[in-house]
């Protein structure tokens, strides 16, 4: 039998069933490690990719976006497309703007996004950033009943995933953000909740471009 240096899929666990997928996902991510081949995957599945792939490649309508290691990809997204195609839930985003603030320090701005506002380290252009997108995941939104200094939302559908429920809430400006929380958390439909946006997950993207604005910022007050 032939031994290639080289395999190419194409959507090869496209029709299969929910369990069998995840089964042949493990059996090719094995015999990858056994033949030591370099293997070519191509997939609309988020999952595959970041389970399969030693470094993923994303393209949007034939133009590469990133190409990075899944946990790169995860945790640096080069622009709003890729953060909002990797992850599930998929990441959450706020229009805002940035302005520049002298009381902050040389470069840094005051990101308002219609009523969360974040005093953030980012590099600012002359008197302001203009339009920008807030960015950050479900598993980093928190909601508790605490609504002191937060902002307040309305709890519109929780769903019950066993090891954690995924809530959508929409704040009092119209956005609707989806949050992941606890099984065991009291939330219910209608509910009215206090919204924490954590520092670590945050990720702010030009409007115009959708790249990401570098470096990272971390909100250092709120």
């Amino acid at each position: 039998m032939r031994e290639p240096l080289a395999f190419l899929f194409d959507e090869p666990l496209s029709n299969l069933d929910a369990q069998l997928r995840v089964e042949t996902r493990v059996e090719l991510s094995r015999l990858h490690r056994k033949l030591g081949a370099t293997m070519v995957y191509v997939t609309h599945d988020q999952s595959e990719a970041l389970t399969l792939g030693d470094r993923i490649a994303v393209l949007k309508e034939g133009v590469l976006q990133q190409i990075a290691t899944p946990m790169e990809l995860y945790q640096r997204p080069a622009n709003k497309f890729v953060a909002g195609f990797i992850g599930s839930p998929s990441m959450n985003f706020i229009e805002g703007v940035i302005q520049r603030s002298s009381d902050i320090g040389r470069g840094a701005g005051m990101c308002t996004f219609k009523g969360i506002d974040l005093t953030i380290d980012v590099p600012c252009d002359g008197e302001s950033r203009g339009r920008v997108f807030l960015g950050v995941r479900p598993q980093h939104i928190e909601v508790t009943g605490d609504a002191q200094n937060r902002p307040r939302a309305e709890v519109g559908v929780v769903d019950p995933m066993g090891n954690e429920q995924i809530v959508y809430v929409t704040l009092s400006g119209g956005d609707k953000l989806v949050a992941v929380a606890p099984p065991h958390d009291p939330i219910r439909p209608g509910d009215i909740v206090s919204i924490n946006v954590r520092p670590e997950g945050v990720h702010i993207f030009d409007a115009e471009s959708g790249k990401r604005i570098d470096p990272s910022p971390q909100p250092i007050a709120r």
